[in-house]
């Protein structure tokens, strides 16, 4: 009898420490960014004043493919974090990436004074390639801040206020910002301030590259 109890003790922990472990669970990547944008409080007339905010975009990837889901914190208008959607999923399909397995998550980082809830779409390009780099394992340099949308064809998107959002970086002593090429038909053209690179781009892999300094391999 004891002989036999032994005997099964030994093939259940023969069994136990043949059965695989549990997979742990990858670690979530994540990379605190600037973007930029214009305050709402202005008179009539005035050019719109230039602020800048920043974000913890996290990226951790999932053993499913049931599709990404994007968690953004309070403080985004629905069309912002619709926006931002669209831009994380615009990118990933230009890279050649499959989102279906990401897990992606927006909050905001107010630092002093919190600004009000943001609107419009003019961060969504910064923050879809930001996700694009974690995706990757590459970094959005801290020194560089980007402005304007994804288009379905692959290229950045013109938003308004530019000259505005460029003095902005330049207070914050950014040494590079990318701008789309094109301008808001109701934006007026913008200067480059002194010791600033105002870079204007077209596509969205030369945007990647200004960035990150690293190549966006595309489908």
């Amino acid at each position: 009898m004891l002989m036999r109890l032994a005997l099964g003790m030994l093939i259940w922990s023969i069994l136990r420490s043949a059965a695989p472990a549990e997979a742990a669970a990858p670690p979530a990547r994540q990379q605190l960014i600037t973007f930029l944008g214009v305050t709402m409080e202005r008179r009539m007339g005035e050019e719109p004043k230039g602020a800048v905010g920043q974000l913890v975009v996290e990226w951790t990837p999932r053993s499913d493919h049931d599709g990404m889901t994007v968690t953004c914190s309070q403080g985004f208008s629905p069309y912002t974090m619709t926006s931002i959607v669209s831009a994380i999923e615009r990118v990933a399909r230009m890279a050649g990436m499959e989102s279906s397995s990401w897990n992606v998550v927006i909050r905001r980082h107010d630092e002093g004074q919190p600004y009000g809830t943001v609107y419009g779409d003019s961060l969504s390009a910064m923050v879809g390639l930001t996700v694009l780099a974690l995706a990757k394992g590459d970094q959005v340099l801290p020194d560089r801040v980007l402005t304007g949308t994804i288009t379905a064809d692959g290229r950045l998107g013109p938003v308004s206020a530019v000259n505005s959002k460029i003095a902005a970086a330049h207070a914050r002593h950014f040494r590079r910002v990318i701008v789309p090429d094109s301008l808001d038909p109701t934006d007026r053209d913008w200067h480059t301030p002194f010791l600033m690179q105002v870079s204007p781009i077209q596509s969205v892999s030369a945007a990647y590259q200004a960035l990150t300094d690293r190549q966006m391999a595309l489908r």
